[in-house]
């Protein structure tokens, strides 16, 4: 599965906030003014988002089904 695929699958506020400080290169207070919510907000979306991911991945990796 990749990359774009796994983003998809996560929840749509977490999702917005990865693609804004990751892809965009947003600062967390930038995020935050974009999504209109708080940088603490930005903050624990996008380190769940992240977990999610990096377990989504490691997953995958050890899954004997992918090539």
């Amino acid at each position: 599965m990749s990359l774009l695929a796994l983003l998809d699958e996560l929840p749509p506020r977490r999702r917005a906030v990865v693609v804004l400080r990751y892809c965009c290169d947003l600062s967390v207070e930038e995020t935050a003014r974009e999504l209109g919510c708080s940088t603490g907000t930005v903050k624990s979306q996008a380190a769940r988002a992240l977990d999610t991911l990096r377990e989504r991945m490691s997953v995958q990796e050890e899954s004997p089904w992918t090539s």
